[in-house]
This record gives structure tokens, C-alpha cells and sequence, in this order.
């Protein structure tokens, strides 16, 4: 073989990889920044202090070698504290995205494929849901329900559902109509097998991608109800109860404990944005 063919089918992969990396670009970016936060929430609180241990005298310290995001209005350490946030918004986060979308899922296909009454009935439901906007939904059944984490969680999920009973069903609608459908039930397949086998199945890439949106989405609502003094409540390390403590102090040129909890949950939110936009360039391919 030539040098020459060689240097060819050398530059020809070379051109090959850059293009997958600038195809890919979006979710590389997102899955490693996801990585990076996953790793520090569940590795960094064994190298800081306690997020919830106060220290009058060391109250609204500017950041330094001792405390490298500076400490809140009680003594508090705020890297420990939005460290510890980490793991809680993202377990949070990412349970309401997939409960949200298992549940709109399923009702979504089965509403789709089934049609008439089931179909309006869960239609008329998503329809009232959706004529709420998702974060006011979830801030009624929190502010009914209690401040605890899981109606928090309850809430904000109930709040993301419809977008997903949406996706599934208009998918499903498509897909009842194909020809392996009728072939299925000419197999022998009952109702719940086409469903729960063939629809759902083939209805689900739509939904998947969202997840990752919604689940950026869901950690705004989860810290905007702390923040607002309904969800999660204080001393619990949590991005929005932080803000909501260290906003005040903004005014008078303390400005760490609301920064840096808030720029934790920029980046959190930014990952799963970019990896819901990079996940629907490839389903686009």
C-alpha cells in the first residue's frame, strides 16, 4: 500500500473524527460537566467541613484560603454548603425528569393508541394541567401538600408531566396506524402487550430527550420554591434556600453566599440543557 493511499485514509479519519466531535459537540460538553458535578457532590463533602455547622464569629467572611467561596451570615462554610446542595438537586432533579416521564409516558401511549373516551378523558386532564404553568402547578400542590422534600418532589413532577403525555400520545398515534400493529394482534397480542411491547417502545425516543430538558428545568422550580420559602426549608443545604438567605446581603457588598450556589445550579442546568439539545441533533441525523 502507498505512502500516499495511507496519508489519504489517514487525513480521511482525521476529517471523520472532527466531524463526529463538532456533531457531538453539545453533548460531549453537557455529559462531562454533568461527570465533573456528580464527582464533586459525591466526593467533595469528604474534604470540607460539615455544611451545617455555624461559627458566629466567623459571619459574612469574604472568600480566602480558609473558606475559598467565603462563609454566610451564620458562620457557615458556602463551598461545603453548595457542595452538599449537589447531591440533593440532582437526585431531585433527575427523579422528578424520570417519574415525570414515565408516568406522562405511559399515559400518553395508552391514550393514543386506545383513542375515544380514554383518549378524551386524558386529554381533558393533561389540557386543565397544562393551562397552568408548570412552576405555579407545583408551588398549589407543595403549599397544600407541606414543605417535605417528597412533596417537593411530587409537586414538580406533576407540574412536568403533561409535556410528556403530549409527546407520547402524538407519537403513538403514528405508530398505531403502521402495518405491524395489526400483525401483532393477527399474532395473538392482547391490548397491553401491543401497548406496553410495540407502542411505547417505538414512542419513547421523544420523551427521553426531554427528560434531560426537564430535568434542568426541574431544578429552577425545586430552588425557586425554596427560595420562595415553600419547598425545601432552611438549614438544609439547598441552591435556592442559599439564595434566598444570601440575597439580602447582596446590598451591602457581601455577595458570595448567593453567587456561588447559584452558579453551581447555572452550571447543573446547562448540562442537561446541553446534553437535551445534543441528544436531539443525533435523533435528527
Amino acid at each position: 500500500m502507498s505512502s500516499i493511499h495511507l496519508a489519504t485514509r489517514a487525513a480521511s479519519r482525521k476529517r471523520f473524527r472532527l466531524t463526529v466531535v463538532r456533531q457531538n459537540s453539545a453533548l460531549i460538553t453537557g455529559i462531562v460537566l454533568l461527570f465533573a458535578l456528580v464527582l464533586l457532590g459525591a466526593f467533595g463533602p469528604l474534604f470540607l467541613p460539615s455544611p451545617n455547622v455555624t461559627a458566629p464569629g466567623q459571619s459574612l467572611m469574604a472568600p480566602d484560603s480558609e473558606h475559598l467561596f467565603g462563609t454566610d451570615r451564620y458562620g457557615r462554610d458556602v463551598l461545603a454548603r453548595s457542595v452538599a446542595a449537589i447531591r440533593l438537586d440532582l437526585m431531585l432533579a433527575v427523579g422528578v425528569a424520570i417519574m415525570a416521564m414515565a408516568l406522562g409516558s405511559i399515559l400518553g401511549a395508552v391514550a393514543g393508541y386506545i383513542g375515544g373516551w380514554v383518549d378524551d378523558v386524558v386529554m381533558r386532564i393533561t389540557d386543565a394541567l397544562l393551562a397552568f404553568p408548570g412552576f405555579v402547578l407545583a408551588l398549589m400542590i407543595v403549599a397544600f401538600l407541606g414543605h417535605e422534600i417528597i412533596f417537593v418532589a411530587i409537586g414538580v413532577t406533576i407540574g412536568s408531566t403533561p409535556h410528556f403525555v403530549r409527546l407520547a400520545r402524538a407519537r403513538a398515534l403514528s405508530e398505531r396506524e403502521l402495518d405491524y400493529i395489526p400483525a401483532s394482534k393477527l399474532a395473538g397480542a392482547n391490548r397491553g402487550r401491543v401497548i406496553f411491547g410495540h407502542i411505547l417502545p417505538n414512542a419513547i425516543s421523544a420523551p427521553l430527550i426531554q427528560t434531560t430538558v426537564t430535568a434542568g428545568w426541574a431544578i429552577l422550580d425545586i430552588a425557586g420554591l425554596s427560595f420562595l420559602g415553600i419547598g425545601i426549608q432552611p438549614p438544609t443545604a439547598e441552591w435556592g434556600t442559599m439564595i434566598a438567605e444570601g440575597y439580602s446581603d447582596i446590598l451591602t457588598g457581601k455577595w458570595w453566599p448567593a453567587l456561588f450556589p447559584g452558579l453551581l445550579m447555572l452550571l447543573a442546568v446547562l448540562s442537561f440543557q446541553l446534553i437535551g439539545d445534543g441528544l436531539s441533533r443525533r435523533n435528527s441525523l
